[in-house]
């Protein structure tokens, strides 16, 4: 009878504190003032402006990682227009792409990554408006 209360108090535990857990390594905004996601061991930051978007690359310290060789492409869709730009590393962990952007927000933008060593990136990000406007 004991055991059985522990287990069930124990699994209270969890459920009660599982979203918590979720929710420790989100954030709203990137250090870059962009909108940040994990994928996998990496975290990307994606910072959009009406005519640049760039991709931060980080480590799951929050290290830089070196996008050197990198290959990637953007597509951004707003409403029903959609348009694509290609990323191309731009120095350390930053990857850049040009982008023509005259419709209003919101935004998803899908970054598709492959890394130097072979690695693949994928992310879907809402951001809701544009950096810099």
């Amino acid at each position: 009878m004991k055991k059985s209360i522990l287990n069930g108090l124990a699994t209270f535990l969890i459920v009660l504190l599982l979203p918590f857990l979720t929710m420790a390594h989100e954030r709203d905004v990137g250090p870059n003032g962009g909108v940040f996601a994990d994928v996998g061991s990496h975290h990307l930051e994606v910072v959009l402006t009406k005519e640049n978007l760039k991709l931060f690359v980080t480590g799951p310290d929050e290290s830089p990682v070196d996008v050197a060789g990198a290959t990637g492409n953007a597509i951004i869709l707003a409403g029903t227009k959609k348009s694509t730009a290609k990323l191309s590393p731009s120095g350390g962990h930053i990857m850049d792409g040009q982008v023509a952007i005259a419709d209003a927000g919101p935004y998803t933008v899908v970054v598709i990554v492959k890394l130097a060593s072979g690695e693949g990136l994928q992310a879907k990000f809402k951001v809701n408006e544009l950096l810099g406007t």
